[in-house]
């Protein structure tokens, strides 16, 4: 918090004639407000029930979606010279029917 502090005051927004200008004001003492850690969201999956993110994300690996839908249109951007845009292709669709998705 005190690098907030000291950077709104290095900043010196106070003197600047541009905002100034504008009637914007800024204060250097910032407010303190509680927090809290909200609990993470619970993702519901097609043969596991209920899955929660471990190290911050979460893993569908042997899982498969609730509801699928089905893709009739798709686009591949290639920006790597190195990418075998056919093989990339044929992974996403093997792995989007392992997921339960249709196409």
């Amino acid at each position: 918090m005190n690098c907030m502090v000291n950077e709104l005051k290095r900043s010196n927004y106070v003197v600047d004639p541009l905002i100034n200008s504008t009637g914007i004001t800024t204060n250097t003492v910032c407010t303190q407000v509680e927090g809290g850690v909200l609990e993470p969201p619970k993702l519901t999956v097609g043969n596991c029930g209920v899955m929660l993110p471990r190290g911050g994300y979460w893993s569908f690996n042997n899982k498969t979606v609730v509801e699928s839908t089905q893709i009739t249109r798709r686009a591949v951007v290639n920006f790597s010279a190195r990418c075998d845009t056919n093989s990339l292709c044929r992974d996403v669709l093997r792995c989007g029917k392992a997921k339960g998705m249709v196409s």
